[in-house]
């Protein structure tokens, strides 16, 4: 017999690219003696000194890992009685120090001629970060997988070659039984889908193996327990390299408690859709130093590419997708985190892609190193929805800004133009009505020319601060059921002296039937311009009639009031530019008043209270004008009142009210002067400011304070304010009289206090009623509070 086979005298070299890691150690062990040899690998991974020698095998088996002591002996004892070559096992090492390390064990046996064994010889490999990975992706997919019960989410597929459904854990909940691992043949299941939803079903299983999006439908399934629940389903299809399908993958939720609350159903589809589409984010890497890079499908979908195109390299990926106001930016970037090692975060830039579109993309990429070449990888998603947003709310933002600005410009414009208008409509009103000054005829002709020009201008002040104003965003309707016959009622008796002027008769029923949903005060001014201007245009004996009419459009009722007229008409190039401002269709030669803003202003107000003006005409015959509106319930009618008393407003007759006027315009405080000289019954005193204004109420309360909203030293508002805080004035009638006519002014002074609002340039008729108002008032035993 041979002599055995002698080992050799040195172990094995470790390979140079693992030396000194502290990984890898190789060892021999002679199965006769026992004795046996480690390098200085072994001894660092059991955390011992090389000078202490080999340990023997039960010292070095008392390292190992108590639950693993007696596995190893078992693979020992293994190796020995099999006769096998080569083996491996993996255990864990308690180093000395205590640290537990993973390991794996690869031994090669040598055997003597008799094939006993005499030589083990191996390498042991730490895997201890291995297994901690594994056990990290072990863990991750319990989360998942809890993430998704949690949720009360079910994960499904269908293999299409089988025609088997494949259920998560949690599927069984909604089908009342486990789920079998090899899965449910798809028969079995659509026959329990209720049978009213089986064809929608058919339709999306059909829909979604022909095509690529997902595909979503709601069904009932019965139970195994007989019971029905209601779930919303998405599938997609999975393809090989053919394009074929091969599978299904899908989601399901319950709804069964959900169907009837559709909004809270719609905010669960919402969320499958953003799990589902988790599945379309961009996965990328980029070889830093060769520039090839690596794309997932919704990568390339993402830039516009088709599933099988090739992911551009790097130079190119920035030439040809990147924008080219953010390419600098992103090469910066990206060569910085090359150099540093750190992730890229909340990094936006926008691409255009293949198909020539823009989009914002979201992208974080990370760095690492792997066999020494360097990696960069990352996440990139579409968030162009985000930036349209971000625009479009930065927009939002400067047409506020501008809205403000625009307001703030009216109310200024508004009050320049309004003050000096006053002076010149009211001292000419002053002239008239003044009994103690008679004019010659030709000094009156003179006066009435100057009202009839300032009348006009004026007209035209407020027609443009209505065109301008009418569409802010701050100016809702105040909804009411509003009568047509209400409407008429108010409109006629204004056009009723300018019908007489031009020889036209205005016929109307004796109550004109509908109620509208609308504005009351706007269907007036409406129905007021359609009046004027079928006057104005209309021929000399010609007549009007207004008329109300009903009809049910797209399901909805309406009603409209009518204008028609006997006039002149319009063609249809004239009728194609009758609501544009300032258009007056050529009449302005002719001399008729007018500015042509009115129509413009009109359809506007018209459309914000949701109805439209629809016009018919035709040239030599005359015009008609519908307002149509939503109808409403008619509303209900007032009581009547009774009409307040007569009161005798001669001089001696009243004890003289006392008025306080805070006013800094000169010309305006003397225009009210020689109004108040018309009324002897009261007693008038002036204050050129907030300041000196308050110092005379509280000296001598007075019972009315006519009020100027714009004082160089202090703003009505607060001026009003002070009065409403102290005992001596708390009980004053105060009226804002003010240029000021934006509807916004006009609110704001009246919510902070103002027991009226007359605005400037004064008419003189209207501005003695409301005096007179007042003293009536006085004198009926009631204070002066309106």
């Amino acid at each position: 017999m041979d002599a055995p086979r002698r080992p050799p005298s040195r172990l094995p070299p470790v390979p140079h690219a693992l030396r000194g890691t502290g990984r890898i150690g190789v060892f021999e062990r002679d199965l006769r003696t026992g004795a046996g040899r480690w390098d200085a690998g072994m001894f660092a991974l059991h955390g011992l000194d090389p000078a202490q020698g080999t340990p023997s095998l039960d010292e070095a088996l008392s390292y190992a890992h108590e639950d693993d002591v007696e596995r190893l002996r078992q693979f020992h004892a293994h190796v020995r009685a099999t006769g096998q070559p080569r083996a491996d096992i993996r255990f864990r090492l308690r180093r000395r120090d205590g640290v537990v390390r993973h390991v794996r064990s690869y031994v090669d046996v040598h055997f003597d001629d008799d094939g006993t064994p005499v030589l083990v010889r191996g390498v042991l490999i730490d895997e201890t970060e291995t297994a901690a990975e594994a056990q990290a992706a072990r863990e991750r997919s319990a989360e998942l997988e809890r993430a998704v019960d949690l949720a009360d989410i079910t994960v499904w597929r269908i293999d299409l070659a089988t025609m088997r459904l494949h259920f998560s854990t949690s599927g069984g909940a909604v089908r009342g039984a486990a789920p079998p691992p090899d899965g449910v043949p798809l028969d079995e299941v659509r026959a329990t889908i209720h049978p009213d939803d089986r064809a929608a079903v058919a339709a999306a299983f059909e829909q979604a193996v022909r095509g690529d999006a997902p595909v979503d439908v709601i069904a009932r399934y019965r139970r195994s327990d007989g019971s029905w629940r209601t779930l919303l389903t998405r599938r997609v299809a999975a393809r090989d390299a053919a394009g074929r399908a091969t599978q299904l993958h899908g989601v399901s939720i319950d709804l069964t408690e959900l169907v009837a609350e559709r909004e809270n159903a719609a905010r669960l589809a919402e969320r499958l859709a953003l799990i589902t589409d988790a599945a379309g984010i961009g996965l990328f890497s980029r070889d830093v130093d060769t520039g090839e890079m690596w794309w997932n499908v919704p990568n390339l979908e993402l830039h516009g590419l088709l599933h099988d195109d090739a992911a551009p390299s790097w130079a190119e990926f920035v030439e040809r997708f990147v924008h080219p106001d953010d390419r600098q930016r992103v090469l910066a970037e990206a060569a910085q985190a090359d150099r540093s090692g750190r992730p890229v975060r909340h990094h936006d830039y926008r691409v255009r892609t293949a198909d020539g579109r823009e989009r914002w993309i979201y992208s974080w990429a990370g760095r690492e190193e792997r066999d020494g070449r360097r990696y960069a990888f990352g996440v990139n998603v579409d968030v162009t929805d985000r930036h349209v947003a971000e625009a479009e709310r930065r927009e939002r933002e400067r047409l506020e800004q501008a809205g403000r600005a625009q307001a703030a410009l009216l109310a200024r414009v508004s009050h320049e133009l309004r003050t000096p208008m006053n002076a010149v409509l009211g001292f000419a009103d002053l002239l008239s009505a003044d009994a103690g000054g008679a004019l010659s005829p030709a000094q009156a002709e003179h006066v009435a020319r100057i009202r009839q020009a300032g009348r006009h201008l004026l007209s035209l002040i407020d027609d443009l601060l209505e065109l301008a104003a009418v569409d802010a965003a701050d100016r809702v309707p105040q909804w009411e059921a509003v009568s047509l016959a209400s409407v008429a009622a108010q409109a006629l008796p204004w056009v009723a002296t300018l019908a007489a002027q031009h020889g036209v008769r205005v016929e109307a029923p004796a109550r004109l039937g509908g109620t509208v949903r609308a504005d009351a005060r706007w269907l007036l001014q409406v129905a007021s311009n359609l009046l004027t201007n079928a006057v104005k245009y209309n021929r000399r004996g010609g007549w009007v009639r207004l008329e109300s009419r009903k009809r049910t459009r797209d399901g909805q009722r309406q009603c409209a009031i009518v204008v028609r007229d006997s006039g002149r008409g319009l063609s249809a190039e004239q009728r194609a530019r009758l609501f544009q401002p300032f258009e007056r269709l050529g009449v302005e030669r002719e001399g008729i008043a007018g500015n042509g803003i009115g129509l413009a202003i009109a359809r506007r107000l018209v459309e914000r209270m949701g109805g439209s003006i629809e016009v018919d005409s035709t040239p030599g015959e005359g015009s008609e004008f519908c307002v149509w509106l939503p109808a409403a319930a008619a509303a209900p009618k007032a009581s009547a009142s009774m009409p307040p008393p007569a009161v005798d407003t001669a001089p001696g007759a009243l004890e003289p009210l006392s008025v306080l006027c805070i006013e800094d315009n000169e010309v305006n405080r003397a225009l009210l002067e020689g109004l108040f000289g018309l009324r002897p019954q009261l007693r008038l005193r002036t204050a050129v400011d907030g300041a000196d204004g308050l110092a005379q109420a509280f000296a001598d309360p007075p019972d009315v304070v006519l009020l100027d909203m714009q004082l160089p030293d202090l703003h009505g508002h607060e001026v009003l304010r002070r009065l409403r805080a102290d005992p001596r004035t708390v009980d004053c009638t105060v009226i804002g009289l003010s240029a000021n006519v934006l509807p916004d002014d006009i609110r704001a002074a009246l919510d902070a206090g103002c027991d009226d609002y007359w605005t400037k340039p004064i008419d003189v008729t209207r501005f003695l009623t409301g005096i007179d108002a007042l003293i009536q008032r006085r004198a009926g035993g009631a204070d002066t509070t309106l």
